[in-house]
């Protein structure tokens, strides 16, 4: 899924990192600062900021424990490690 910022709410990004295994920045986001089309039934994401890949969570937990695995969720970075 790709990811844009809400027209309503500011981006509120809670953590950014550059993944040392694929060099991608990635980063967690608080709930309310994605568009809400996108949202589904998530409140937190965890996004591949190079690709523009998300993935929804439904705690900042378990956002957080995503972040630094780019590999199993952004379908980009699967395919320039391959």
């Amino acid at each position: 899924m790709r990811w844009r910022f809400s027209r309503t709410n500011p981006p509120d990004r809670i953590e950014r990192r550059r993944n040392r295994e694929t060099g991608t920045m990635v980063s967690v986001w608080r709930p309310g600062t994605i568009a809400e089309d996108d949202c589904d039934s998530a409140r937190w994401f965890t996004i591949c900021e190079d690709h523009g890949s998300l993935v929804g969570h439904p705690t900042r937990k378990l956002a957080m424990q995503w972040l630094s695995h780019p590999l199993t969720w952004c379908e980009e970075c699967q395919k320039n490690k391959q």
